[in-house]
């Protein structure tokens, strides 16, 4: 199975502000793309959104925040795709899981200024811990589980056994199994300007 990149291009902001003003407070996170690979061991899938954290002395690539998304028993592995939008320190993601027209869909809002996950209208920080569990219900609804794991890795490595070893009573975690080689990180970290459109094709 392989893994679904996208990478969205904010190259200037690892060094200026060229985007915005906001971008260039100390303590925020400017987020610059978003990775997600499919496992194994039930409908399951890890997720990241990836940017840069601005700091008194420069600027770290980090994972902003992390996701082991649960899909519906019996919907199969993996998604169909879906799109990365962004506006200076905000971002959001929408992940398409059928190519049926009317597909349900999941989107996950990051705002960087505030430095939270926000999913429907419920916002969770991270910047003490940054790792969710989002199970998806029979109608795609999502429950959110906030986890006291702060991973910040850009390359998920361990992200699920350190999410199972929180959850020793979940059995239906238990079992995902990471696929050999896979990676949620980017492969290509020059990053390029993409539009929302590009990036769902990109993902496809």
């Amino acid at each position: 199975m392989s893994a679904r990149i996208v990478v969205i291009a904010l190259g200037v902001a690892s060094a200026s502000c060229g985007l915005c003003l906001e971008s260039c407070r100390v303590g925020v996170a400017v987020p610059n793309g978003s990775g997600g690979v499919a496992i194994t061991g039930g409908p399951a899938e890890l997720f990241a959104m990836y940017g840069i954290e601005k700091t008194a002395t420069g600027h770290e690539e980090v994972a902003l925040f992390n996701a082991l998304i649960l899909k519906p028993e019996g919907s199969g592995p993996g998604s169909s795709g879906g799109s990365f939008e962004f506006d200076c320190v905000r971002a959001t993601e929408t992940i398409v899981w059928t190519q049926d027209a009317h597909s349900p869909r999941l989107q996950l809002s990051y705002d960087g200024g505030r430095r939270d996950l926000r999913v429907g209208d419920q916002a969770w920080p991270t910047t003490a811990a940054n790792t969710f569990v989002i199970s998806l219900d029979e109608h795609w609804e999502p429950t959110v589980r906030a986890l006291p794991l702060l991973i910040k890795s850009r390359t998920g490595a361990g992200m699920l056994k350190q999410i199972q070893d929180r959850l020793p009573g979940d059995a239906r975690v238990a079992r995902l199994r990471e696929e050999p080689l896979s990676s949620i990180e980017p492969q290509n970290n020059q990053m390029q300007r993409t539009s929302p459109a590009q990036a769902s094709e990109a993902r496809r």
